[in-house]
C-alpha cells in the first residue's frame, strides 16, 4: 500500500496504540506496514515504532520474562486502545492458551480498564489458519467484550488482506479521541458532576446497545 498504509491524515490529539502479542505473531510487521519505516523489534521489552498520522504505536512482545512486568505499566497510562496481533496458523493448544493467558493479564491491567480491543486473527494467507470465531472462542472474547469494545478482524501482511479495515479502526479510534477531548471533557468540566455522571452512565448505555450491531459486522468467519 505504498510507503504506509494509508496517505489519509489524522490531526488532533496524539493517540497511543499498544500493539502486543506473541512472538513472531506479525506485530513488527504490521507496524512496519502502517508506518512505511522500519521498527527494531526488543523480545520482552516494549519498542517504539515510528509515528503513525498522530498515531503512536508501541510494540510489546508479551511472554517475556515477569521480572520486567512491572516497568510495563509505566506504558499504560497512556495507551488509548490496544492491538492484539495472534499467529492463526498456529493451532498448537499450548500456544493457544498461552496467548489467552497473556490477553487476559493484559485486559486485567487498571491502568487499561475500557481501552477498546482489537484483535487481529494474521496469517490469513495460509491454508490451515483459524477463522476470526474460532480464534473468538478459543481467546473467550465474549468474557472480554463486556468491558471494553472488542473487534477481530482477519489479516494477512502478505497480501495485505484486512489492512484497510485495520487502518479504518485506527482513524475511528482517533476521532473518538478527539471527541472525548474537545467535546465530552469540556462538557464534564463545565455541568455539574451529578448531570455528568448521568451522561457518562448514558454514553455506556448506548455503546452496549450497539456492540450486537458491531459485532455482527465484524465477526467473519
Amino acid at each position: 500500500m505504498g510507503q504506509g498504509a494509508s496517505s489519509r491524515k489524522m490531526a488532533g490529539e496524539t493517540n497511543r496504540i499498544l500493539v502486543a502479542g506473541l512472538y513472531n505473531s506479525g506485530k513488527t510487521t504490521l507496524m512496519e506496514r502502517l508506518t512505511g519505516h522500519s521498527v527494531a523489534p526488543r523480545t520482552g521489552h516494549p519498542f517504539e515504532g515510528a509515528k503513525y498520522g498522530n498515531m503512536m504505536l508501541t510494540g510489546w512482545d508479551l511472554g517475556g520474562r515477569d521480572i520486567m512486568r512491572p516497568l510495563y505499566r509505566y506504558f499504560f497510562p497512556m495507551t488509548d486502545a490496544i492491538i492484539y496481533v495472534m499467529d492463526s496458523h498456529e493451532r498448537d493448544q499450548f500456544h493457544l492458551d498461552h496467548a489467552k493467558m497473556q490477553l487476559q493479564r493484559l485486559v486485567e491491567e487498571e491502568e487499561l480498564e475500557g481501552r477498546p480491543l482489537l484483535v487481529l486473527a494474521n496469517k490469513q494467507d495460509l491454508s490451515a489458519a483459524m477463522t476470526c470465531l474460532e480464534l473468538r472462542q478459543h481467546l473467550d472474547l465474549g468474557q472480554v467484550e463486556r468491558e471494553r469494545a472488542v473487534e477481530i478482524l482477519p489479516l494477512s501482511l502478505v497480501t495485505e488482506q484486512g489492512l484497510p479495515e485495520v487502518v479504518d479502526w485506527l482513524e475511528r479510534q482517533q476521532m473518538q479521541k478527539e471527541f472525548q477531548t474537545r467535546v465530552v471533557q469540556p462538557v464534564q468540566k463545565a455541568v455539574p458532576p451529578s448531570v455528568s455522571s448521568a451522561c457518562s452512565r448514558l454514553l455506556s448505555t448506548l455503546k452496549l446497545a450497539f456492540r450486537p450491531v458491531r459485532k455482527k459486522l465484524t465477526m467473519k468467519s
